[in-house]
């Protein structure tokens, strides 16, 4: 097969995106694309189709991390061996990131959310669906170190261990803006109750 871009290119060009979503999902085709001078900005490696197929490790995402700013939209839906180990390794280093897609990551816990909201500060787009051990603690902490988002994508599925209102509202009421506190709150009482929100402004 080969790799899907978007128009033609040489080795050392830049492309907009590279998808594998259709190959099979190893951290040595991740390493090979790295290592192929592709100066890529959008890299697809979602898993939909055959749940539990894919075989990225946090191998992938150190080496994306290696690989330092120039990654600005990364989907890893469905990739089921990611844990927070290799999404802190990712963020640490790609902190140009303004989309991310981690739904169906269910190994991931608040931690791998924490290290998203200490490290991209330019993230506009956070999905985290059926990432089913996410819980509030970490929600709340996303629009506080993402600045910039604007769509936030968490359904029902997810766990949301007896969150308390008073400490979201303690929250949208310290660290966010008197203008924006209503829209603020509206979001987070969506995304905490399972309906995706987009298209907001903090």
């Amino acid at each position: 097969g080969r790799l899907r871009l978007n128009r033609t290119h040489e080795l050392g060009t830049p492309v907009d995106m590279v998808s594998i979503d259709e190959w099979r999902q190893t951290d040595e085709l991740v390493e090979q694309i790295i290592e192929s001078n592709v100066h890529f900005s959008v890299l697809r490696c979602a898993s939909r189709e055959v749940p539990f197929s894919s075989e990225l490790t946090d191998a992938a995402l150190r080496s994306l991390g290696r690989r330092g700013p120039g990654l600005l939209d990364l989907d890893i839906a469905g990739c089921h061996l990611i844990s927070a180990v290799g999404v802190s390794a990712l963020v640490a280093g790609c902190k140009t990131l303004m989309a991310l897609n981690l739904s169906g990551c269910s190994q991931l816990f608040d931690a791998a959310v924490l290290a998203i909201a200490q490290h991209c500060n330019q993230l506009t787009s956070l999905a985290v669906s059926d990432c089913v051990n996410l819980t509030d603690t970490s929600l709340i902490a996303v629009p506080h170190g993402c600045g910039k988002l604007e769509r936030l994508v968490r359904q029902a599925r997810a766990k949301i261990t007896g969150h308390d209102d008073h400490r979201v509202r303690d929250f949208v009421r310290d660290f966010i803006r008197e203008e924006h506190r209503s829209s603020v709150q509206n979001v987070f009482d969506s995304a905490l109750n399972g309906r995706e929100t987009a298209n907001f402004e903090f």
